[in-house]
């Protein structure tokens, strides 16, 4: 049986700080720059859009069949360097 923990870890999905995506809702790509647990079970992202340099937090749902990971933190980081 899952926990709350599991259903949350389940909803954040494959984000990690400092890798980028895609939003299949947005239709835009982001860079994730925080991951805060506020509690066991509840989680909030700051993201970073492409196209907007503000930071927003929001806690939406990873979907799988329309979000896609871009670049893992590593590869976000060595091309950042690289440029």
């Amino acid at each position: 049986m899952k926990t709350n923990r599991d259903w949350a870890i389940e909803r954040l999905g494959p984000r990690e700080v400092g890798g980028r995506y895609y939003s299949g809702y947005w239709q835009r790509e982001y860079t994730v720059t925080d991951i805060a647990w506020l509690d066991d079970d509840i989680w909030e992202i700051e993201i970073v859009w492409q196209d907007r340099p503000r930071r927003y937090r929001h806690w939406t749902a990873w979907d799988p069949k329309r979000d896609r990971v871009l670049a893992s933190p590593q590869q976000s980081s060595s091309q950042l360097t690289a440029s």
